[in-house]
């Protein structure tokens, strides 16, 4: 009776996958940022109606 040869060791062991799987969220997540950080700077509109939302914050607050 022959023995078999043992399972040949994964490529990817569970914990690697764990981490290269968190850094992936992690850089999908900063890239999300930055878009929206990219186009907020480059729409003038919404920038602007930012500002004015701000302002209207902040006046209520002194007004208190």
């Amino acid at each position: 009776m022959k023995s078999q040869p043992p399972a040949p060791k994964p490529a990817w062991m569970i914990d690697q996958l764990v981490e290269a799987l968190n850094h992936m969220c992690e850089a999908w997540t900063r890239a999300a940022f930055e878009l929206r950080d990219l186009q907020f700077d480059l729409d003038t509109a919404q920038r602007q109606d930012a500002i004015e939302h701000t302002n209207d914050l902040v006046n209520k607050v002194k007004a208190r």
